[in-house]
Parts: C-alpha cells; sequence; structure tokens
C-alpha cells in the first residue's frame, strides 16, 4: 500500500521517500534529505521567507504539490494541486479486493482530489472505479458529505497492471493496432515472448 506521503516528492531529485522534509524556513520547499536541500540552496535561498518573519505573507503562499492517480488507461497521473494532502483529519476504512486499509483523507478536500486519493491507494483507473459508501454509489459531486471517522469505503474495479519490464512503446502499439485497452495490452504482452507474437496470437483468439 502506497502511503499518502509518497504522493509528494523532492523538488531536486523528484524522489518520493516515506519521510519528506520541509524547509524549516518557509516550510515550503520539499526534499529527501539534507544533501538535496543543500544542493538547492543556491537557487532557493532567493525565494525563501522566514515564516517567523513573515507570518502575514505566508499566509498568501499557495503550497503546491502533487496529486498522482491512475487515468482511463491504467497509467499514473501526476498533476499540482492546492490540496495539502498532509492535512488530512479523518481516518476512514478502504475496502478493495478482499484488502482493507486505513488512509487519511478529509470532507474539507474537493471531491475530485478525495477520488483520486481513492484511486492511487486502491490502484484502480478513475474512470473505473466504483465506490460505493454505504450502499450508495458515490461521485465526485457527493462523496465529501459522506466523510467521517472510520467510513468504510468500498472500491469496485480491477486493479492496474504493473508495465514493468514491458517497452511503452509496445503496449501502445499493441493498444492501437489490436484496439484494446492498456490493461489487456499489458496482459497480452506478459504472456508472450515479442510484440509480434502478441498481435498474432490476439488475432488468432
Amino acid at each position: 500500500m502506497q502511503d499518502l506521503q509518497n504522493m509528494m516528492e523532492c523538488c531536486v531529485c523528484h524522489a518520493t521517500p516515506s519521510q519528506i522534509k520541509r524547509c524549516s524556513r518557509c516550510h515550503i520547499s520539499l526534499y529527501c534529505s539534507t544533501l538535496c536541500q543543500r544542493r538547492d540552496w543556491a537557487t532557493h535561498r532567493h525565494s525563501c521567507i522566514d515564516v517567523a518573519s513573515n507570518t502575514t505573507d505566508i499566509r498568501k503562499l499557495t503550497l503546491k504539490h502533487k496529486i498522482k492517480y491512475y487515468d482511463q488507461n491504467g497509467t499514473v497521473k501526476e498533476e499540482p494541486s492546492d490540496t495539502n494532502i498532509e492535512d488530512g483529519d479523518t481516518n476512514v476504512n478502504l475496502s478493495y479486493r478482499g484488502k482493507r486499509a486505513v488512509i487519511k483523507i478529509s470532507k474539507k478536500w474537493e471531491g475530485q482530489v478525495i477520488m483520486k486519493v481513492i484511486s492511487w491507494n486502491a490502484k484502480v483507473a478513475i474512470t473505473d472505479m466504483k465506490v460505493i459508501i454505504k450502499g450508495k454509489v458515490m461521485t465526485a459531486d457527493t462523496i465529501a458529505d459522506y466523510i467521517y471517522p472510520k467510513t468504510v469505503i468500498m472500491v469496485i474495479g480491477e486493479e492496474v497492471l504493473s508495465s514493468e519490464g514491458i517497452e511503452e512503446r509496445d503496449i501502445v502499439c499493441l493498444m492501437n493496432q489490436m484496439d484494446i485497452s492498456r490493461r489487456q495490452a499489458i496482459q497480452s504482452l506478459k504472456n508472450s515472448t515479442s510484440l509480434i507474437d502478441t498481435i498474432l496470437e490476439i488475432g488468432n483468439s
């Protein structure tokens, strides 16, 4: 299970460690290590704002984070967000494919952000997943109203397949040539020895 913390990355090397650190002066820039922070200081020092001496100014700043989720093709998408995912203040129970996990979210977040966080943690494409709370199918417009401590969120949908070890160009080629989904393309390539063999096998099936 990916922790929500892993949705944020180091602004220098773009790593996503389990423990991300903030600049202790401005509390905005994120780093995976002291080494990366030192490397960035020559640039960061010009924009770094001391929180203690600039209380009014710091409130006007928008913290930029990256939210990760799986799109309709099962590929990982990252996009900047004004939502600070560290501000998740409600423990909810996520139930998916026979598994259970506790994650932190907030009913203050926009519904679309909540759905993306669920997509990432359940490893289901956001367009393919069905989210159910108390027997009701949720949408981005309604889900925030159902977020309470210990709420059970049921997620229905196939797990996104890892494409590790498979060339992205082969996946795209197979999807276009055979008019199949990304999941089907990855599964077929995993079960075959080459792209040509995969195309022939699908064509003969």
